[in-house]
C-alpha cells in the first residue's frame, strides 16, 4: 500500500518538474555573445564563430569572423588551412579600434 503511495508521489512530482522545465524554458532568453565570449582579468578572450573573409598581407593575416556581431580577427603570421565558412575557436586579446571590436589572436583552433 506504501509503495503504490509512494510511487504515484514519485511520478506526479516528475510530471509537475518536467512542466515547470518547460515553461521555464520559454521565459528564459540566452544572448549567445554572452555565452561564447568570456573574459578574464588580463583582457583575454575566447570566443567562436564562422570565418567569414580571409585577407592575407606580408606578416600578418585578418580574418572576418561572424558572430553576433562581425568581429575582425588580427594574426601576425600568415597561416594556411583555414577557409570561408569554416568555424574556429579564437583565443587572444581583445580591442576596440574606431568602435569596433577586434582580436589579437594567440590561439586558434578550427573544428
Amino acid at each position: 500500500m506504501k509503495e503504490k503511495i509512494l510511487l504515484k508521489t514519485a511520478l506526479i512530482c516528475s510530471v509537475i518538474g518536467i512542466l515547470i522545465l518547460y515553461f521555464m524554458m520559454n521565459l528564459i532568453d540566452i544572448n549567445d555573445s554572452k555565452v561564447i565570449i568570456s573574459a578574464s582579468d588580463e583582457g583575454q578572450v575566447k570566443l567562436s564563430g564562422v570565418v567569414e573573409k580571409i585577407y592575407a598581407s606580408t606578416g600578418r593575416t585578418l580574418i572576418a569572423l561572424k558572430h553576433s556581431q562581425n568581429i575582425d580577427i588580427i594574426i601576425f603570421k600568415n597561416i594556411s588551412g583555414i577557409s570561408s565558412g569554416e568555424r574556429i575557436d579564437i583565443t587572444g586579446k581583445a580591442s576596440k579600434k574606431e568602435g569596433k571590436l577586434e582580436i589579437i589572436a594567440d590561439q586558434i583552433i578550427r573544428h
